[in-house]
């Protein structure tokens, strides 16, 4: 995936291995590459197609982001020191990455089907609770520190209400996404990976209990309520592993809330990590099913 390789880039010039210094003009560019990321994202989204598929994606949604919620809340106090910011990593938890999910079920065939429509659906309702939950969460602050804060939050709403309605043609906003992943992707993931150190950083135990809480939260609670409400298994499998495909989407979270000082960096290491396996398994999978349907 590309997400891993711009990463795994950046993993190479980082104190892991090379120790080149990331200079101040690296990282604005990083902050900028973020930005414009989180807006694409937003236009990526729509609620009107959402609200086609409101009801059936509303129970899953339940399973989608509330189950993950609780277990990542639970994980969280097992998992961090007293004083953590549990809310962040439940709502972490909760978070799903459209752009990786509509990758995922066009390589499957399933992105214009009815079920595709409804994952697509879900995770727009995930996305959107989980961003407005992240503005929550932020410290109280006066109005300017306040409003920089949450800026995240208004660029990815600013994206949202653009496509939805319509402020920007469609060919402008294809061109843009198109720039957005050949120019500021790359820009961003080698950002991130840039400031990595997994000498200090990486700790292996919280990595595998953030992966498996992410892994159980997200399929078990989509696996469950997608039974509840008539679907077979095969479609209920694969809304869970779709849903549960973290990817970009998790990483911005965790860019954040970094910069917000809701987590250290050791957290952040394993859920970039987490948001890369999360991504890559259903991915597989979904390639697996269809060399063995051929």
């Amino acid at each position: 995936m590309k997400l891993f390789l711009f990463i795994a880039a950046g993993l190479i010039l980082s104190p892991t291995l090379l120790n080149i210094p990331k200079t101040e003009t690296v990282s604005l560019l990083g902050t900028i590459a973020a930005y414009v990321f989180l807006f694409a994202a937003g236009l990526e989204l729509s609620l009107k197609k959402t609200l086609a598929h409101l009801k059936e994606a509303s129970w899953i949604s339940v399973g989608a982001f509330i189950f993950p919620l609780i277990t990542g809340y639970a994980g969280a106090l097992y998992l961090l020191p007293e004083g953590s910011n549990t809310l962040f990593v439940a709502t972490a938890m909760a978070v799903s990455a459209l752009p990786v999910i509509i990758q995922l079920l066009k390589e499957a065939n399933l992105y214009t089907t009815n079920l595709g429509r409804l994952i697509v659906s879900a995770a727009t309702l995930c996305d959107i609770l989980a961003w407005i939950m992240f503005s929550f969460l932020l410290p109280p602050q006066s109005m300017g520190p306040w409003i920089a804060s949450h800026l995240p939050v208004f660029v990815f709403m600013a994206g949202l209400f653009i496509s939805d309605w319509n402020l920007i043609s469609e060919k402008r906003i294809e061109q843009l996404e198109s720039f957005t992943r050949w120019v500021f992707a790359p820009i961003f993931f080698v950002t991130i990976g840039w400031g990595l150190n997994l000498a200090q950083h990486f700790d292996a135990r919280q990595v595998a209990i953030v992966t498996l809480i992410a892994f159980a939260g997200k399929i078990v609670g989509s696996y469950a309520v997608s039974r509840w409400r008539k679907f077979n298994h095969t479609d209920s499998m694969t809304i869970g592993l779709s849903l549960n495909a973290r990817g970009a989407m998790e990483i911005l979270m965790a860019t954040f809330g970094l910069k917000a000082g809701l987590i250290d960096m050791t957290l952040f290491t394993s859920l970039v990590a987490m948001a890369i396996i999360t991504s890559m398994v259903p991915a597989l999978t979904f390639r697996l099913q269809r060399k063995l349907r051929q």
